[in-house]
Formats: C-alpha cells, structure tokens, sequence
C-alpha cells in the first residue's frame, strides 16, 4: 500500500471518467454555429446556467460536447430537471 491507501500496482484513474480530448471540448464559437444562435446568447445561457457541460476556465468558456449532445437528444430539457 502506498502512503494515500491505496495498492501500489492499482491502475490510475479507476474509477474516473476517461480524460476528455479536443474532439470532446467545444468553444463558445461552436456550440453557437450548432444551436443555430448569437455567441452572445450562448453566454447569456451560460451565465444564468442553463446550458449543460459549460465550464468556465478563468475568461474562457468551454463546452463538454457528450453532455451538451446527450442534452439536446433529451430534448433541451430545463436545469431544473437535467
């Protein structure tokens, strides 16, 4: 056992959700050209936190595409019940 508890020989990250790619982030600029809507609005979603999978990184806002595409198959459903 290592000093964390845990076996030394265990595989890292069992357990955790796979490490996402650049195919799986979305910028602001592209969830826009997708929603068919202004940049601006999808700021607009972001600060008032309806858009899934938005996160903000300092300034910079990206897009976890796999929760927004599993949002708008449910059929854009509100915060409240996603």
């Amino acid at each position: 056992m290592s000093p964390t508890g845990h076996s030394a020989d265990a595989p890292r990250g069992l357990g955790r959700p796979a490490a996402l790619t650049r195919g799986d982030v979305l910028t602001v600029a592209e969830v826009a050209a997708l929603l068919g809507c202004s940049r601006r609005h999808v700021y607009h979603l972001v600060d008032r936190e309806e858009l899934p999978g938005a996160r903000r990184l300092g300034h910079r806002v990206l897009i976890v595409r796999p929760v927004l595409e599993a949002w708008l198959l449910a059929g854009l459903p509100p915060g409240e019940r996603w």
